[in-house]
């Protein structure tokens, strides 16, 4: 067994057994020993705590001798209360009290020894009378009344095997009970549960029939309110309800616009005023405004666009510009994908390119992209080159995600 040792932990008040391999703090060198009382920190649950030494054993029997001793002041006092040094100075007064009661038992021991000496003359006595019992054995087993003396002791265990074989019978007895009362009461839960479900049914059945009895009265209630609406309006007389209001209301015929009415004419004029007023005064909306490119002066003016360089007359919204000068902050290359997706649909990056020799593909709009490169070097320390690039791995990226999901497409097809 590894040499361990009781620690006596300062911040939590308690002991505990760890080996002395786990003492961090202070480190021994070759030949020196850790002695009890050392202030010490070690490693439990993989964490450093501090404490201090209270015992130190080799062998399991000191180690349980000193648990013993800790489980002992635990139940006299209230270790919490304690601190390390009076612990210590009450486990080496246990320690003594212990050594003190040793050497009587030591005594003890001795005393009884020498009654063995005094033991061996009646060791030659039992020997003889050792021999007499075989005589008397051998002569006891000629004679036939031994037979009867060696019986009587078997029956002696029959009474106790009887008494467990009824305790099983009673056993039996009381498991089959139990089945039977469980079986019962199963049979019980079912009918109640059978009686539930039937009477459910009649209440649902009843509900049933009271409602198609309330319809059935509704219709004949409708079929005579309708038979006596129509006799009366046959004799020329207004239709009336059963609560005796009009079943069809009065119509006045719609005057026709005649341009010879004054009346009419103002009123003409005051309308069309109202249209043009609500018109001017009309906000424009995401879903009414024009795209951000290449957009007229004047509708640029009225929906509140802004131009991405100056005098090239390529415009887009304010919100869209914060967000294009915040990305520009960080770098230039995102506030360029950021701006292609702004300027053009997914469907035209997907099919789109910068260059001219590829005949194949949508070919984008040069000022604009000319626009967006402006714009990147101008708020960015991002030479030309690398913008140019970051366009045209954004429209490599957006070609083969379109890609992708037409081969999907086609393969569920």
């Amino acid at each position: 067994m590894a040499p361990s040792c009781i620690i006596f932990w300062n911040e939590e008040s308690n002991w505990s057994r760890i080996t002395i391999s786990s003492i961090k703090d202070p480190v021994k060198k070759y030949g020196e020993i850790y002695a009890v009382g050392d202030l010490v920190k070690a490693t439990f649950g993989g964490k450093l705590y501090p404490g201090v030494i209270l015992g130190i054993a080799e062998n399991k029997t000191s180690l349980l001798e000193i648990e013993e001793n800790i489980m002992r002041l635990q139940l006299e006092y209230d270790l919490t209360c304690l601190t390390a040094e009076e612990l210590i100075i009450k486990l080496k007064l246990k320690d003594e009290d212990r050594q003190m009661q040793l050497p009587t038992n030591t005594t003890t021991t001795s005393s009884s020894t020498p009654k063995k000496t005094k033991q061996l003359p009646i060791n030659t006595t039992t020997a003889t009378t050792k021999k007499k019992q075989v005589i008397n054995d051998d002569r006891q087993m000629q004679l036939p009344t031994n037979t009867t003396s060696s019986t009587p002791k078997k029956p002696k265990q029959l009474p106790i095997n009887t008494t467990t074989a009824t305790t099983k019978k009673k056993q039996v007895i009381n498991d089959e009970t139990i089945t039977e009362q469980v079986a019962q009461d199963k049979i019980a839960m079912k009918s109640q549960r059978l009686k539930e479900n039937k009477m459910r049914r009649v209440q649902a059945s009843a509900t049933k029939e009271i409602i198609i009895q309330d319809i059935d009265n509704c219709l004949i209630a409708m079929e005579t309110d309708s038979d006596t609406s129509s006799e009366i309006s046959l004799s020329g007389e207004p239709a009336v309800n059963s609560k005796g209001h009009p079943m069809v209301a009065k119509k006045h015929p719609r005057k026709t616009f005649s341009s010879t009415c004054s009346s009419c004419v103002e009123k003409t004029k005051i309308i069309e005023q109202l249209k043009e007023k609500l018109q001017e005064r009309e906000v424009p909306t995401k879903f009414c405004r024009p795209r951000p490119g290449h957009v007229n002066p004047d509708e640029a003016i009225k929906y509140g666009m802004v131009e991405l360089v100056d005098k090239q007359q390529i415009y887009l919204h304010k919100e869209q510009l914060v967000r294009a000068m915040t990305k520009v902050q960080k770098s230039g290359t995102t506030a360029a994908r950021y701006l292609l997706m702004v300027f053009f649909t997914k469907q035209e990056l997907s099919n789109g390119t910068t260059n001219e020799q590829n005949k194949n593909s949508f070919l984008l709009d040069k000022q604009i992209v000319k626009c967006i490169v402006d714009f990147c070097i101008l708020h960015s320390e991002n030479r030309q080159g690398m913008i140019i690039k970051a366009i045209v791995s954004k429209l490599t990226y957006n070609r083969c995600k379109a890609n992708k999901k037409n081969k999907a497409a086609h393969v569920i097809q």
